[in-house]
């Protein structure tokens, strides 16, 4: 299956990982305000942003999104050299 097209399989698995990296985001921002000393400020900055992804406002999602189009443009790449390979 490509995802170089923006298809509707392509644009649920966008969603899927950025709801994965919010999720990884989460998990390491949670971590690091229990090792290390924040300031108020960005502790509940934070704080404010750990919900599920789907609560998120669109602003935030489209952060999480970014990351996502990383990860397809990586996967579409590798796709490429995979079959330049046979």
């Amino acid at each position: 299956m490509s995802f170089e097209e923006n298809t509707e399989e392509r644009k649920i698995l966008r969603e899927k990982l950025a709801e994965l990296e919010h999720e990884q985001w989460m998990e390491w921002s949670k971590d690091i305000s229990r090792k290390e000393e924040l300031s108020i400020e960005r502790l509940k900055r934070w704080q404010n942003l750990w919900k599920p992804y789907n609560e998120l406002p669109e602003v935030e999602k489209e952060q999480d999104r970014v990351w996502a189009d990383k990860v397809l443009a990586i996967s579409t790449e590798d796709q490429k050299e995979y079959k330049q390979s046979y």
